[in-house]
């Protein structure tokens, strides 16, 4: 009995081994990124519960992106990489790399999100955490764009409202704006999209009027921050701007792009917060899950490239989940 009611209250990680499968050693986006977080997790003896994730299936992420570029993706590499389409300008200049394996890849990593919303949904879990790589904010519905190919986040959100969740609101503190989930949803007062990040940065999206469109107009704010933000700062602005959006909103879920290259140590970013700052975020956080969604918040990564700080980051936020 005891066990039982352990289980239900613990922090759900989800995880996969196949996300190895897409590896490029010597790029920014690599393997290494989750065995570091998973070797700090296997350290501290957090009280986790530990699942497998499963692949999406096609018909899940079809609801954000388009049939055609999903199609697109299954490809070999060769034929992918092969032939500049309208699907494909950065992975033919390189700078989001695709190998054989990539695509598998990429459905385990969306797959992880889901996963985790499921865990949540059932009560085998208070709140989750899924190491979903490859990344995701940036995929737009036809372009795999910034490391990411499937937008994670995205197709979380539409799963979750599938599952009876229909007010979904989307924190992303990546350090680099999530121009797929704002486009995703610009358009959509179902579904809040909020976003810090350094401005200007890559992509060049994500200015302060940048509000939402149509019946989305004001469902989607955006935070941009000057190089050399501060910890200090950076949860006075949740404070002031990020908690009462969600108070607002009062969502039915919170799904969190948890990008971790505002640590000031991130060589992709000039943003100066530690790992301290991400564990007491996530505190807020939780405090607003408990208080609208009866605790149901779902971290899924992003960025974060200088592994230790990435390691260090992730594990404060699990510390704070876990409490």
């Amino acid at each position: 009995m005891f066990w039982n009611y352990f289980i239900y209250m613990a922090t759900a990680l989800v995880s996969f081994e196949e996300h190895n499968l897409h590896n490029e050693p010597s790029h920014s986006e690599n393997a290494e990124r989750v065995n570091a977080i998973l070797k700090a997790i296997g350290s501290s003896k957090l009280p986790l519960l530990h699942l497998k994730a499963r692949k999406a299936a096609k018909e899940e992420i079809i609801k954000v992106h388009s049939n055609e570029f999903y199609d697109y993706l299954s490809k070999p590499a060769f034929e992918v990489i092969g032939a500049l389409t309208r699907f494909n300008d950065e992975l033919y200049s390189g700078d989001t790399y695709f190998t054989d394996r990539t695509f598998e890849a990429a459905l385990f990593s969306a797959g992880s999100v889901l996963t985790a919303i499921d865990a949540v949904k059932e009560g085998r879990a208070k709140n989750a955490f899924a190491l979903s790589r490859p990344p995701g904010h940036h995929a737009e519905k036809e372009e795999a764009k910034g490391f990411c190919f499937f937008n994670n986040i995205a197709i979380a959100a539409r799963y979750a409202q599938g599952k009876g969740f229909s007010k979904v609101f989307i924190l992303d503190f990546d350090v680099h704006h999530g121009n797929g989930t704002q486009h995703i949803f610009y358009e959509d007062n179902s579904v809040f999209y909020c976003s810090t990040h350094q401005w200007p940065l890559y992509p060049g999206t994500g200015k302060a009027d940048e509000t939402g469109e149509g019946k989305g107009r004001g469902f989607t704010l955006n935070i941009p921050l000057k190089a050399g933000t501060t910890s200090e700062r950076y949860l006075e602005l949740m404070k002031e701007k990020i908690i009462p959006a969600i108070d607002s909103f009062k969502p039915d879920i919170l799904l969190i792009s948890a990008g971790f290259d505002a640590h000031k140590d991130d060589p992709l970013g000039d943003l100066e917060l530690d790992a301290e700052c991400y564990g007491r975020m996530a505190e807020m956080l939780k405090a607003s899950a408990e208080k609208y969604c009866n605790g149901r918040i779902i971290f899924s990564l992003e960025g974060g490239y200088n592994v230790k700080a990435l390691a260090d980051s992730a594990l404060e936020v699990l510390k704070s989940l876990s409490a």
